[in-house]
């Protein structure tokens, strides 16, 4: 492509003694007028190039969602036929050149693509792109910054920010919870609204349960890794409340009510009663989740010693604790906010290792979500 630039200065003294006005004629008909004591000099500037064709092919703007510590999603739609790639290409410096960015290539033309492996705390630059033989048609750039933890957070606090973003991504697709959300541990949940539920325990004799909890230990980071049951609870409502240990599917050491005698795999009886639960460094035997071991429940009532009338006080008496990253974490169920534990009633089936609970139960969005679903997700 060539340029040809023809540069006119005149000067003002030159002009005035020529003419008094400056008129600039327009194609649309208009003229401007310039006085021409005013007027230093007039740049002319010429291009001689043919105009580039339009392409029939179209790339869309880039939508960025579901940004993360080390990922995030961009959705693009691309039209036009005889299309032989298209994609995403991605960088850390603004402007980037085609050549020097990651790539994600799509095998259709409205796509959604995950982009992994990214650095925390880091803005990255994003297009489209779509190639028709030699023919290249580029999205306009968009950018992101992914997650960094604040520095002044503890240990406690970053993991639980880390679960919490993962809960919203896998669980909820991004959706809101719903502000008055208990995770099924308010005051009347289950109460009187579940049927007593009897099973049978390890001597042949049958009891009632009223509520089942089950808790997921602060370290999922994918969709699969939600099954909330790295402890299960059985609770039956009394002064004392009966407790029942049903699974533990955690590999990090987990205790009740800040006893480490109540580790829940010390009462499982697959980790010595006199381990250091600080010290442990290798992964802990699951129990009763289809991976690991498999043992009868564990009684735990009298370890417990606690009165349990409503699902509020289930929440409340029953602390649950897992040692992560040199730290004992607490596990909760905050009101409109991302759930370590939920309270359902015990048809509810644990959930054998990696099932997500999302797509084992599809209705879970919708109550999490939705401050008038009323109906038991599991059970529809």
């Amino acid at each position: 492509m060539k340029k040809y630039i023809l540069t006119l200065a005149l000067i003002a003294t030159q002009m005035a003694a020529i003419a008094q006005t400056v008129n600039v004629h327009l194609k649309n008909g208009q003229t401007i007028n310039y006085p021409s004591s005013n007027v230093d000099y007039i740049d002319f500037s010429a291009k001689n190039s043919d105009p580039t064709p339009s392409s029939s092919i179209q790339v869309g703007t880039p939508v960025i969602t579901n940004v993360q510590y080390t990922s995030a999603e961009v959705s693009v739609t691309v039209n036009g036929d005889g299309i032989t790639e298209r994609g995403i290409l991605y960088a850390t410096t603004k402007g980037f050149e085609a050549q020097a960015a990651f790539k994600v290539i799509s095998p259709t033309n409205n796509f959604k693509v995950n982009l992994s492996g990214l650095d925390e705390g880091t803005t990255y630059y994003v297009k489209a792109y779509a190639l028709k033989g030699s023919e290249a048609v580029y999205s306009s750039e968009q950018s992101f910054t992914t997650l960094k933890d604040n520095p002044t957070l503890t240990q406690g606090e970053i993991d639980q920010n880390r679960y919490d973003a993962a809960f919203k991504k896998y669980l909820l697709d991004g959706k809101s919870i719903a502000p008055n959300q208990t995770w099924g541990f308010s005051a009347d949940a289950y109460s009187s609204a579940a049927p007593a539920f009897t099973r049978s325990t390890s001597n042949g004799t049958e009891d009632t349960t009223d509520l089942r909890i089950i808790a997921e230990d602060l370290s999922a980071t994918g969709a699969s890794d939600f099954d909330f049951n790295d402890v299960v609870l059985d609770v039956t409502f009394g002064s004392p409340a009966k407790v029942v240990l049903v699974a533990a599917g955690g590999t990090l050491p987990l205790r009740i009510n800040g006893n480490n005698a109540l580790e829940v795999h010390k009462l499982f009886g697959v980790l010595e009663a006199d381990a250091d639960l600080e010290a442990i460094t290798e992964k802990l035997v699951m129990v009763n989740t289809g991976a690991g071991a498999s043992k009868a429940t564990v009684d735990i009532t009298s370890q417990v010693n606690v009165s349990i009338s409503t699902p509020a006080e289930a929440d409340s008496k029953l602390k649950l604790e897992v040692f992560k990253n040199g730290e004992w974490q607490e596990m909760k169920a905050p009101k409109g906010e991302p759930s370590c534990k939920l309270a359902v009633d015990p048809t509810f089936t644990v959930l054998t290792e990696r099932k997500s609970i999302k797509n084992e139960y599809p209705l879970f969005v919708d109550w999490a979500t939705d401050a008038n679903f009323t109906s038991k997700w599991w059970k529809e």
